[in-house]
């Protein structure tokens, strides 16, 4: 940065900030935002499928991805279902899916064969199953994280998740999202907040459109009300 004239001059450089830049500024983006995290809340097949092929894709990168599942989505976590259980902690197991295998679709379910075509698809066309996603995460060093709280509150004990996940709380994923510069939910709030702008500039072209609108009538009226006095 220069000054000359009393003007200042500034230059610009496009590209990431080094690692000793992000720690005199006290940021907390660890590793030149090289990390991503996504929360997992639905159990539905298709969806689980496309956050492990954005999860894996993520790797490739170079990024460091955590995925931490919570209330429905630990559905795709499970491996079975154990006997010892309260009524309430049955019911959740009876209404939801014992294993990955039993994973419903979003749309087209038809009692669970729409699932079966897309497995079936999805197999002719060579591209990778949901366990297949699944195991290429865990070895790649994907952090996937089982919420606490979601197991507590449905009945789901650590003995009839997968193997090699971790198991962490609410501040566990918000330290990670902390590091992290690609978070769905920013994605989602950005949403919103275009969306309210949009209504924000609706409203106010509808005022200046009904304002228009009055000028127009006074003015008319008060030509008539000229041409009547003549």
């Amino acid at each position: 940065m220069n000054k000359k004239d009393g003007i200042i001059y500034a230059t610009l450089q496009k590209g990431q900030a080094s690692k000793v830049a992000v720690k005199e500024q006290e940021n907390v983006v660890i590793e030149d935002n090289s990390n991503m995290t996504m929360v997992v809340f639905s159990g539905d097949l298709d969806k689980a499928i496309a956050a492990f092929i954005i999860a894996n894709g993520a790797l490739t990168m170079g990024k460091k991805v955590t995925m931490f599942f919570t209330f429905w989505g630990l559905s795709i976590l499970k491996k079975k279902n154990l006997s010892k259980k309260s009524f309430i902690e049955k019911m959740f197991a009876i209404m939801l899916p014992k294993n990955s295998q039993d994973l419903p679709v979003s749309k087209m379910n038809f009692f669970g064969i729409g699932a079966k075509m897309i497995r079936s698809v999805m197999k002719k066309k060579n591209i990778m199953s949901l366990e297949e996603l699944m195991k290429k995460a865990k070895e790649a060093g994907v952090n996937i994280t089982a919420c606490t709280m979601s197991m507590d509150v449905m009945g789901i004990s650590k003995e009839e998740l997968i193997d090699g996940i971790n198991y962490g709380g609410v501040g566990q994923y918000l330290g990670e999202t902390e590091k992290s510069n690609n978070n769905d939910n920013d994605r989602n709030r950005n949403n919103g907040q275009r969306r309210n702008n949009d209504r924000n500039n609706n409203r106010h072209n509808d005022r200046n459109n009904s304002g228009r609108q009055n000028n127009n009538r006074n003015g008319g009226n008060r030509n008539n009300g000229d041409r009547r006095n003549r």
